[in-house]
């Protein structure tokens, strides 16, 4: 993780040397190296990467990187293409604060820093150096100029000068200072100037001591405590500060303030304890550090604290937020990859070498995260279980108002047109057959009779004849009213059946509301009596919502805003809608909309809600 030390009289120098025989071996094209590897290696020369990335990308560069930041001692792997477009994110945020001059000299001024941008931009230093200084003629009390002006005299190429560096560092963090209140970050702002400050002091005394005039570097490691002291105060966060008091201690051979900024380290960022192991600056203490190192372990810090009961936290919302979705549900998937996660930070923290500040925002993020999927995926089921209930409820009545509607349509069919015709067809088809039969029938039975009474025969025939007929119309309308009742009967049937389906399903639709129900209760209560994710700096979130034309483009934002590995800016990218950027200002959600614009992506902003205890 660390860059090799170099060690002796002339060691920076030695270690610049190294810097651009790197620089070098790099190679002289960007887009050859994109072609072989897809990275450029910059140099960071002692935060001069935080130069070159812009004032804008201090905080997400050198906050960050924590203890991997290096003071000047270690290479950092960046991309050309993201220095440009910070590059650029610099000389519009130079005009938005400077918009309300419109004087020709400050035009001048800014004119000739873009122009100095630009030229470190191509690793000119001294050409940079030139124009910074021309624009210092036309504005000298502008706290960036003073700072880039120190950062190249500090740590730029061919242009050290350390006295000179000190005097611009320091009038920065002064500018600085006098824009409180006025500008966001103006503590950081002069926090990183006193930071550098304090290192072009802790240079100096190395080189007086290299030079032979050892006495001198006390009164140059107490000048640079003094300024590191002033950085914490501003800029609390940059545990470089921290690390860089306990190299200034260890030198000066105070036990106790080595003692005090490794417990102070221990409970933020444990990678510094590995990085003291290969700095010879702390050769006569080593062993103390090791023992602040084994004390820390046994005696956990609050930070420390903290992330074991996050950890459990978090374990709880996956367990709630799991609950709350079915089977074979699209969302198992992402619930998978926070299982990934939260495993990881767990397994970082158990190594005692992790960077903690960023396992708890990591933490927090997560369980933020599961809280809200539980809160909406819980909610969604007893909803749905609702929704089931009211539905049979109201089939259940729907089909009990139908059958009565199709018992009175059974009821009304009678078959009377039916039995008619069939009775008017059998009159005058079968009465002259059955007036036939009848009279060879009166022959039969009378055979003696003298006479053939024809009235007699007549009345007969007739009453048999409308006896036959009535009774084929009657059967007839007998059987049309059945034919036309059978499927209403059916009907009927079938209704009454879907009936007593949806009240045999009522218990157990009402026992699943009655579950969901509960869930959502014992959920909401575990939440409430949860410790809340403390708040951030900022309210905002920024959710990805899609992707746009070019993959490849939109996960470089995403590193670039996020600084995350490709692999998870990838998972970022394939779990859309996802939230890339969490409890940030709205300046910072603003200016991220507008780099995932640029490549055809979408994102939104959302405003964070405090989470409310009655809910």
């Amino acid at each position: 993780m660390f860059r090799t030390y170099y060690y002796g009289p002339r060691k920076w120098d030695n270690y610049l040397l190294d810097i651009d025989e790197d620089i070098r071996n790099a190679g002289d094209s960007a887009q050859a190296l994109r072609r072989e590897s897809g990275d450029l290696h910059a140099s960071v020369r002692g935060g001069f990467e935080g130069l070159r990335a812009g004032m804008d990308g201090l905080q997400s560069g050198i906050e960050n990187l924590g203890a991997e930041f290096q003071l000047g001692f270690s290479l950092l792997a960046d991309r050309m293409d993201r220095q440009i477009s910070i590059m650029a994110d610099i000389a519009r945020k130079l005009d938005g604060i400077s918009a309300a001059l419109d004087t020709p000299l400050d035009k001048q001024a800014r004119e000739l820093f873009r122009i100095g941008v630009d030229r470190l931009r191509d690793g000119l230093d001294d050409r940079a150096l030139e124009a910074f200084l021309r624009s210092e003629e036309k504005n000298d009390v502008d706290f960036a100029l003073q700072l880039y002006i120190g950062k190249i005299y500090l740590y730029g190429k061919g242009t050290r000068d350390l006295r000179k560096a000190t005097e611009h560092l320091l009038m920065a963090a002064r500018y600085a200072e006098a824009k409180r209140g006025r500008i966001d970050d103006w503590n950081r702002y002069a926090g990183e100037a006193y930071f550098h400050a304090a290192v072009a002091a802790y240079v100096e005394g190395d080189r007086a001591l290299g030079d032979g005039s050892p006495n001198d570097r006390g009164p140059l490691l107490k000048m640079a405590l003094g300024l590191l002291g002033k950085a914490r105060s501003l800029w609390p966060k940059f545990l470089e500060i921290a690390y860089t008091e306990a190299k200034c201690f260890a030198l000066l051979e105070s036990r106790e303030g080595v003692k005090e900024c490794f417990e102070f380290l221990a409970d933020r960022d444990r990678r510094y304890f590995l990085k003291a192991a290969e700095d010879r600056d702390f050769d006569n203490l080593r062993n103390l550090v090791k023992e602040v190192e084994h004390e820390t372990i046994g005696k956990p810090g609050p930070l420390s604290q903290q992330i074991v009961k996050k950890l459990k936290v978090a374990a709880e919302a996956l367990m709630w937020a799991r609950r709350g979705i079915a089977e074979g549900d699209q969302d198992s998937a992402r619930l998978d990859a926070a299982e990934e996660k939260i495993a990881a930070i767990k397994k970082e923290y158990e190594s005692h070498n992790g960077d903690l500040v960023g396992m708890d925002l990591k933490l927090d993020t997560e369980i933020d995260s599961l809280q809200r999927k539980a809160n909406v995926s819980l909610a969604a089921r007893l909803h749905c279980a609702q929704d089931k209930m009211a539905k049979n409820t109201q089939r259940e009545q729907y089909l009990q108002s139908q059958i009565p509607l199709k018992t009175s349509q059974v009821n009304s069919q009678s078959g009377l047109k039916m039995g008619c015709g069939i009775a008017a067809l059998s009159y005058f088809i079968l009465g002259p057959v059955i007036l036939m039969l009848l009279g060879a029938l009166w022959r039969s039975l009378l055979p003696n009779s003298q006479s053939f009474n024809s009235q007699n025969f007549l009345g007969v025939g007739a009453l048999v004849l409308i006896s036959v007929t009535v009774t084929l119309g009657v059967v007839a309308a007998g059987l049309s009213r059945a034919k036309k009742q059978a499927p209403l009967r059916t009907t009927i049937a079938d209704l009454e059946a879907e009936v007593a389906q949806c009240g045999r399903d009522e218990p157990a639709l009402a026992q699943e509301v009655a579950r969901s129900s509960t869930e959502l209760r014992e959920f909401t209560a575990w939440r409430d009596v949860t410790p809340a994710v403390p708040p951030r700096p900022g309210d905002r979130k920024v959710t990805l919502s899609s992707v746009g034309p070019n993959i490849i483009n939109t996960i470089k934002v995403i590193r670039e805003l996020t600084g995350l590995e490709l692999k998870e800016a990838k998972d970022l990218v394939d779990g859309v809608p996802s939230t890339v950027l969490w409890a940030v200002s709205p300046a910072t959600a603003e200016e991220a909309v507008s780099k995932f614009r640029a490549v055809g992506a979408t994102a939104s902003i959302e405003q964070m809600q405090s989470r409310s205890r009655t809910s």
